[in-house]
């Protein structure tokens, strides 16, 4: 999401200073793009601190991170807990949370000292994006929050009132719920998100038809699931789970596809997934990870999933979506409530609901803008902020010129 806005400022002129966190780091030096990360905030008298970081960094490594780097967020982040809670204090927290426990706003203030920027950009992650958001406005410096998707979590601290100058959002309905929780209309700004612009590349939709055009099911109508793993539990709430789900809903998908010799069933197993366990053969072919997604997207005639954000790509498409409101998060992405999808709460009704697609007798109550612009709508918010005036009435972005 964020790498287009990065290209959109660097090309306007800007001068862009990326804190690049954890494994972006090595993401962004493959992409060309400086950066620099915690290691570049230890000043004189952190030596405590980073001692620390070499300890808790037993069992918190990542190949792609440098160790010098580990050493400094990890230590800088701790230190900040031990001011607040005392060493004891500090120890159990990072016992029960780890990482999760961390808020480096004191180091974050460090940056905007050093770095002395006139807009600070973050998305709406936790922890150390959190903490530049509020650093931010404890220097009266405005601030911009890239929201990806819909912020179930983050609504707790992105809604409340004073947090970032300005939201740049997914849709109406995300910002229908920022408005809700106490933040001006002015404040959230439609924009959409960065990263689904490529959608839009027509060698994409071209990809997608010689694909279709290698496949002897090619003149069939082709239904894409969208598989993904379910938890045994939730990972805040710990409302049990069935990880068995996906398996029985390619079953369901099997025997609904199965009753109608002119339907094909793709399956798209989740990277984390492991494919052996959908059998392909008859009316349903497997979809590898060696097969790029957005081409497939494009090829298919209608697409299946829970909460997977490729549902959400696929409405940008104006594919038709039936969603099922099946998994422990499901709260999380609701493509229904959003009028975006057809529910399916049974699956043994997925053949009704296929078959209300396929005869066009059910349309989505929402429409979503085309996929495309939204660098460019969040780049103009980001000038606005800079010049001081930020979105226009109502917290829509300005027109753009062509």
């Amino acid at each position: 999401m964020c790498m287009p806005v990065i290209r959109a400022l660097l090309g306007a002129g800007k001068d862009v200073r990326v804190l690049a966190l954890t494994t972006s780091g090595e993401y962004l030096a493959r992409h060309g793009i400086e950066s620099v990360g915690f290691r570049h905030l230890v000043s004189p008298g952190d030596e405590q601190a980073l001692a620390w970081g070499e300890e808790l960094a037993e069992g918190n490594t990542h190949p792609q991170v440098p160790m010098e780097e580990t050493r400094a967020y990890l230590g800088l982040s701790f230190a900040e807990l031990v001011a607040e809670h005392g060493l004891e204090g500090a120890r159990l927290r990072f016992a029960e949370r780890g990482r999760a426990c961390f808020e480096p706003v004191g180091i974050l203030r460090r940056a905007i000292r050093r770095w002395t920027p006139q807009l600070v950009v973050a998305t709406s992650s936790p922890r150390a994006e959190r903490a530049a958001i509020i650093a931010a406005g404890e220097h009266g410096i405005p601030s911009a929050c890239l929201v990806d998707l819909f912020a179930h979590e983050e609504i707790k601290y992105v809604g409340q009132p004073g947090y970032a100058t300005r939201l740049c959002v997914l849709d109406e309905s995300v910002r229908a719920r920022f408005i809700a929780s106490g933040r001006r209309p002015d404040e959230v700004v439609v924009t959409g998100n960065p990263a689904f612009d490529g959608l839009a590349d027509p060698a994409l939709a071209e990809a997608g038809r010689h694909w279709l055009a290698l496949q002897p099911w090619r003149h069939q109508w082709k239904v894409l699931w969208l598989s993904q793993p379910e938890p045994a539990a939730h990972r805040v709430s710990g409302q049990p789970g069935d990880p068995a789900l996906p398996r029985r809903i390619f079953e369901s998908l099997r025997a609904a596809v199965g009753a109608h010799p002119g339907w094909h069933l793709i399956v798209r197993p989740h990277p984390s997934e492991d494919p052996g366990l959908f059998a392909s053969g008859g009316n349903v072919s497997i979809s590898s990870q060696d097969q790029p997604l957005h081409p497939v997207l494009h090829a298919v005639d209608a697409v299946v999933c829970m909460t997977s954000t490729a549902g959400y790509e696929a409405a940008l498409l104006g594919k038709p979506l039936v969603y099922l409101p099946l998994s422990v998060y499901r709260s999380e992405a609701d493509y229904s409530q959003m009028g975006l999808a057809l529910a399916c709460e049974r699956l043994e009704d997925l053949e009704k609901a296929l078959n209300s697609i396929a005869l066009g007798r059910w349309q989505p109550a929402v429409r979503l803008s085309p996929a495309g612009g939204a660098t460019a709508a969040v780049h103009e918010v980001l000038e606005g902020l800079m010049q001081g005036n930020g979105a226009g009435a109502g917290g829509q972005a300005p027109t753009r010129k062509a």
